[in-house]
């Protein structure tokens, strides 16, 4: 069975009915970013700054310990975002898990109690809200032992 487009002013009403639905559906977030209180509010089109210059070294290793790997990096350049997340992963390319959050201008992390004799990939994530940019990812492998 071969169904008819509507034409005419049925057709017209729905494409209306649609447009009206989208409309009202952004005045809720309009009205939350409109009602300040008194304060003021800016739009802005900066990209948010991934970290950059990303390096890692090996950690120190104590007797009987697990291994450690330091991070260094430049911190974003985006003073509004809101934290630089560390995000590993024994795979490239991910996916990732974080393992630490801190506040720019924080620009290093040590993450220890790491399994000896493996490969750890990281990316440093810059974050504001749901917004994130990351740097380029980089890999460490670990000792192949304990610390003796």
């Amino acid at each position: 069975m071969i169904r008819k487009r509507p034409r005419g002013p049925c057709r017209r009403r729905l494409i209306v009915v649609g447009v009206i639905a989208a409309m009202v559906g952004a005045v809720p977030a309009l009205a939350d970013f409109v009602a300040s209180g008194g304060e003021n509010h800016t739009l802005s089109t900066d990209a948010l700054a991934a970290p950059t210059g990303l390096a890692l070294s090996p950690g120190s290793c104590s007797v009987g310990s697990q291994d450690r790997i330091n991070l260094n990096w430049t911190a974003t350049t985006s003073g509004w975002a809101d934290s630089q997340e560390v995000m590993r992963s024994t795979t490239s390319g991910g996916p990732y898990t974080s393992v630490a959050s801190l506040a720019p201008p924080a620009n290093s992390f040590t993450n220890s109690n790491l399994s000896f004799n493996t490969t750890y990939y990281y990316v440093i994530r810059a974050t504001k809200e749901q917004w994130t940019a990351d740097s380029a990812e980089k890999s460490l492998r670990t000792r192949n032992s304990l610390c003796f």
